[in-house]
């Protein structure tokens, strides 16, 4: 039996990304949904990158709709967490807390989490220098089953003036 591209999905998520990975939600209903993305601390630095790919399987890791760093993820979900009650959430310090999810066109999106591996460069002893590469560490796949057909309530005006705007 040929499985499915949404099996697929799932598949992949059970298997990489448990550990190392998750979220408070698998599915988003509507555009603006609170969504928080988990971490495990075990191996992660601050200077390891997140980045969000929609739809979830772009394979280009170039193309990327949002990315922050561990430290930004952290800074963005401490100042909206502390607003909120403590209670709610237990693992501020390894999570990425999103207000609003993103309005995407697609009926998935996967997060990526990039992890930096420093690097000796030969070069003669007084000029080594250090680089870190990327490596992906894991993935988390967030379905949207109304992506393609939920109104955005987004209005665009085709005009060049404000008048134009308006209602009839």
């Amino acid at each position: 039996a040929i499985k499915s591209k949404t099996q697929s999905l799932l598949d992949e998520n059970k298997e990489r990304s448990h550990l190392l990975l998750w979220s408070d939600k698998t599915t988003i209903l509507s555009y603006n949904e609170p969504f928080t993305l988990y971490w495990n601390d075990t191996i992660i630095n601050d200077d390891d990158v997140l980045t969000l790919h929609c739809p979830a399987d772009n394979s280009n890791h170039h193309q990327f709709r949002d990315a922050a760093t561990i430290r930004q993820a952290r800074t963005s979900s401490s100042t909206a967490i502390s607003s909120s009650t403590p209670s709610s959430h237990d693992n501020t310090a390894n999570s990425w807390h999103l207000k609003r999810f993103p309005i995407v066109r697609t009926t998935s999106c996967q997060f990526r989490l990039w992890t930096t591996t420093p690097r000796v460069i030969d070069a003669p002893s007084y000029r080594k220098r250090r680089r870190s590469e990327l490596n992906l560490a894991a993935r988390r796949t967030v379905f949207l089953p109304h992506g393609m057909v939920t109104p955005t309530a987004l209005h665009l005006s085709l005009g060049s003036s404000s008048s134009s705007s308006s209602s009839p």
